[in-house]
């Protein structure tokens, strides 16, 4: 065992003084590994490790490695500064994608002369959905008369480095309208999501010159928050979706019977139906709202965006018929934590929300947590959400070393 230990811990050092992500197919360092330096794998089932396998991984001083649920990375995401010996339940052999950056350890570098502040990568990442969703690709700096096979009018949000430029054209051969870009976009304004028909890429470039028919697209000019945004957890938390003008008869995966919270701007009202298709009971709404546990408002199959208008009669909750579903796990209880294992010692109870500061008597004192049906606890060792964080999707009569007696705050989210 000491020898396997020595072995173990050289390893790990040649590794770190090397400078690079290693990712493990097993716990503790072993099986099948892979080398990262700064950048990404949108599919880890193209790689030696393959899809839902990683066990454990070394990350060296000034590395951040983040880790997606899903390709392209999609759905559920936990960000490591550190070497992990082993993943967390909740990560364990769930791992599809992930993203490495390095330098100021925050994913984000500063941009300095002619540089924009820009995703930590050495590529241009472009995506076919908006908030970097759907599929993606690298694209190095070079002239693109045509795009990618599967992204011929479908780019909708792109990842710009720093010291990079874009040309984005909206007809083959750098023809038709451009714009040029030099920071990230999350999502194209309508002239120009799903435009893109070709593209040049500069990196360094000393002088800038716009090209003609220049677009000055900016965040100012298009605001991103015209949409509807839904979230799946309450508090604007979660998974999101935005949502633009429309009628939307089937919610995505994730998103059906699962709206916990919605944003709506200013000018826009929504709909939402209790079944697909626009049916069942429904609801109007023209402004935001923070929980949906309420009466069961989560409930949404279906919805319709427009501007919303001043004379129609908005609904506080769920109207007409038939009446709404009534889900299989209603939720009466609420997250419980205790000072002492198996769920002993004195105790209280959390609902959904942001707990920056404990109680006196639970900061630094909490052993085990009860977690009911359709909640999420995130604990973290400092305060503020600071520090090493454990999530717990169900409950747990005592934690372990690391986390046992020093959670000093916690989120709590109804999912």
């Amino acid at each position: 065992m000491f020898k396997k230990l020595l072995i173990t811990l050289s390893f790990m050092f040649s590794v770190i003084a090397y400078g690079q992500v290693t990712l493990f197919s097993a716990p503790e360092y072993q099986g099948l590994s892979v080398k990262i330096n700064d950048g990404s794998i949108n599919r880890m089932s193209q790689t030696i490790i393959g899809n839902d396998r990683l066990g454990s991984m070394l990350v060296p001083k000034g590395y951040k490695v983040t880790l997606y649920e899903h390709d392209n990375f999609n759905g559920y995401a936990e960000t490591f500064d550190h070497s992990i010996l082993n993943l967390p339940t909740r990560l364990m052999g769930q791992v599809s994608s992930l993203i490495v950056t390095r330098d100021n350890g925050s994913g984000w570098i500063s941009g300095g002369g002619n540089a924009q502040p820009g995703w930590n990568d050495n590529n241009v990442i472009i995506y076919s959905e908006c908030y970097y969703g759907g599929n993606s690709n690298k694209m190095l700096p070079a002239n693109y008369p045509t795009m990618p096979g599967n992204f011929h009018r479908m780019l909708s949000s792109i990842r710009i480095p720093a010291g990079y430029e874009v040309d984005l054209f909206t007809q083959v051969n750098y023809g038709g309208n451009v714009v040029r870009l030099r920071a990230d976009q999350p999502c194209a304004p309508p002239q120009w999501n799903n435009a893109v028909a070709s593209m040049k890429i500069y990196k360094n470039n000393s002088t800038y010159f716009p090209p003609e028919n220049y677009d000055p697209w900016t965040q100012s000019n298009y605001p991103v928050n015209s949409n509807v945004t839904l979230y799946n957890s309450c508090n604007y938390r979660g998974q999101n979706l935005p949502l633009s003008d429309g009628k939307y008869g089937k919610l995505p995966f994730g998103f059906v019977n699962n709206i916990y919270s919605i944003k709506i701007p200013a000018g826009k009202q929504a709909m939402l139906y209790s079944g697909p298709n626009f049916t069942g009971a429904y609801m109007q709404l023209s402004g935001d709202r923070d929980c949906m546990i309420a009466n069961n408002e989560f409930i949404v199959g279906s919805i319709k965006i427009s501007p919303f208008n001043n004379n129609a009669n908005t609904n506080p909750g769920w109207n007409g018929a038939p009446p709404r579903p009534t889900p299989a796990n209603i939720v009466q209880e609420e997250v419980q934590v205790y000072n002492d294992c198996n769920y002993q010692g004195r105790n209280i109870m959390y609902k959904p929300g942001s707990y920056p500061f404990l109680l006196t008597a639970f900061s630094k004192s909490i052993s085990s947590v009860k977690v009911p049906v359709n909640r999420r606890v995130i604990l973290y060792t400092g305060i503020n959400f600071t520090g090493h964080s454990y999530i717990l999707t169900n409950s747990n009569s005592c934690l372990e070393l690391g986390y046992n007696d020093k959670i000093r705050s916690v989120i709590v989210e109804a999912y």
